[in-house]
């Protein structure tokens, strides 16, 4: 049975304020001459020798003593290596991409084959661990002690870390390319249940993860309540063009579309900004859609406020920053501990609160939010996909028996052709249906007759794996050699490949250094 975060992080709190003695091979138990006698028949060596389980015996009998990865035990519910508890992890990789509001496990070792370590990461940017015999229980930040990998395990209930802290209202975040993969899954046990998308970006082309977390909300059953366009709209031409590009990439999935406006651009433009706000919302409802207006409280006020008698929109979404950007208490009200009146002439539908939150499953900053309301009550509603997907980064290889392999406009194979790949071509694959169809950017393709491309190194002794496409100081996460095998993500169009290694780990290596299998 899992514990709940506040669980874990609680006991490892204890086990620091409590003093707990490194003892080798030792579970967090109670340290007795009878525990110390155990320890030394099963795990004596010429390191930990009888005057060594005598001596610990005398440092803290009475207290709790463990190991590194004993300290794991009361609350994982069972018994392994560092190593061991690495790979039981469910999502793991280089400490670079660790979520740092998330409390999780962190690791030392040479590779991910090599673990050897083991600590517990709080999710404050502080670290507990059984460090060693000399140094017993320590506490110290993660970014000070040299920890080189992370792991999320299964034990451990997110339900309970929910970044929000008020139950009453709907929680929310909102999310574009700037957080660039998102583990969907681990923002919905977070407690996370809606989002909303940018969609578009200023070159009216699509924001580069739109489809990728369209498809991860929709895979972890987290509602997209809506989408944004950031506007540099400045006359009515140039808003019934966004509008309508926006249409063209919703392509019928329906929910709110919100017109983000506060740019600097805007500021200048007087009345003309309502008839913007209007001839947008006009394009947008007449398709079938709900309409917003997200916009800052101070360019509300300046800008909005004096015409809002003009704009016909009653959905409008405010961000307010109390405290800077800090984290902050959430209540039901964007006036608490700022002003005693909002003052913006109309209901608010939803509130911004900080730019600076931080959620499980999201790297970095993130915005959030909550919803006032009965968050659909005049949405239109939003279909269920015929098919569902889930998001894929794969390389593909066309494996079919002779000849080429159709590409069809629907994940089926009585859909209309639209082309074919030749076999052995290979394909980025984009998602994957329930019932083994993966789609492309040019349709979709039959997973009976695609088999996941493979590399091996080779034209060198050892690789340098990076965690960007490009050679640059620091940004070795690891050294292959020749003639490992690797899983081909993906191909960038500047020579490198997304690989993932065997014990998954995923990086960028040169792409002149891969032969494809």
């Amino acid at each position: 049975m899992s514990k709940k975060v506040s669980e874990v992080i609680s006991y490892f709190e204890n086990l620091y304020t409590d003093r707990a003695i490194y003892l080798w091979g030792a579970n967090s138990e109670k340290i007795t001459e009878e525990l110390c006698d155990r320890l030394f028949k099963s795990y004596g060596s010429s390191t930990y020798n009888r005057q060594y389980y005598d001596n610990k015996f005398k440092e803290g009998s009475g207290r709790i003593g463990a190991d590194c990865s004993g300290a794991m035990y009361p609350v994982s519910g069972f018994d392994t290596t560092a190593q061991g508890y690495y790979n039981k992890c469910t999502t793991k990789g280089n400490i670079s991409f660790i979520p740092k509001s998330t409390a999780c496990l962190v690791f030392k070792g040479k590779s991910t084959s090599s673990i050897n370590h083991i600590g517990f990461y709080l999710g404050n940017g502080y670290v507990i661990e059984m460090k060693s015999s000399k140094d017993n229980c320590i506490r110290s930040k993660l970014d000070s002690d040299g920890w080189k990998w992370y792991g999320i395990p299964n034990w451990i209930d997110y339900a309970s870390a929910s970044p929000l802290n008020t139950s009453s209202v709907v929680k929310c975040v909102d999310v574009s390319s700037y957080q660039g993969n998102i583990n969907w899954s681990l923002v919905k046990s977070a407690g996370v249940d809606h989002t909303i998308l940018k969609v578009i970006r200023k070159d009216l082309n699509s924001d580069t993860k739109f489809e990728q977390n369209w498809t991860g909300c929709n895979s972890a059953s987290i509602t997209v309540d809506g989408v944004y366009n950031y506007s540099y709209s400045t006359t009515l031409a140039k808003a019934k063009t966004d509008a309508q590009k926006v249409l063209s990439i919703l392509n019928g999935r329906k929910c709110t579309v919100w017109l983000d406006v506060e740019d600097k651009c805007l500021q200048g433009i007087g009345p003309l900004l309502k008839d913007i706000i209007n001839t947008y919302k006009d394009i947008i409802v007449n398709a079938g859609y709900d309409f917003g207006v997200y916009t800052g409280m101070s360019f509300y006020i300046s800008y909005i406020k004096p015409y809002a008698s003009q704009i016909e929109c009653n959905k409008f979404w405010v961000a307010r920053y109390y405290n800077a950007s800090n984290k902050m208490t959430v209540s039901l009200n964007p006036n608490e501990q700022y002003n005693p009146k909002l003052n913006i002439g109309r209901d608010i539908y939803g509130w911004q609160y900080t730019s600076a939150g931080q959620v499980p499953g999201i790297n970095g900053n993130v915005d959030l939010n909550v919803i006032y309301g009965k968050i659909h009550s005049s949405a239109v509603p939003k279909p269920a996909p015929a098919t569902p997907e889930i998001s894929v980064t794969i390389l593909g290889k066309i494996n079919t028996n002779s000849g080429n392999l159709n590409i069809r406009s629907a994940p089926n194979s009585s859909s209309d052709k639209v082309g074919s790949y030749k076999k052995g071509e290979l394909v980025q694959l984009i998602a994957k249906t329930s019932d083994n169809w993966y789609r492309t950017d040019k349709g979709y393709i039959s997973g009976e007759y695609v088999i996941a491309a493979k590399g091996k190194i080779a034209n060198c002794i050892r690789l340098n794996m990076r965690r960007n496409p490009q050679v640059e100081i620091n940004n070795v996460i690891s050294v292959l050699n020749v003639n490992d095998e690797v899983y081909i993500m993906k191909q960038t169009n500047n020579g490198w490949y997304k690989v993932k290694t065997k014990d998954n780990l995923i990086g960028y290596v040169s792409d002149r250094y891969i032969t494809i299998l």
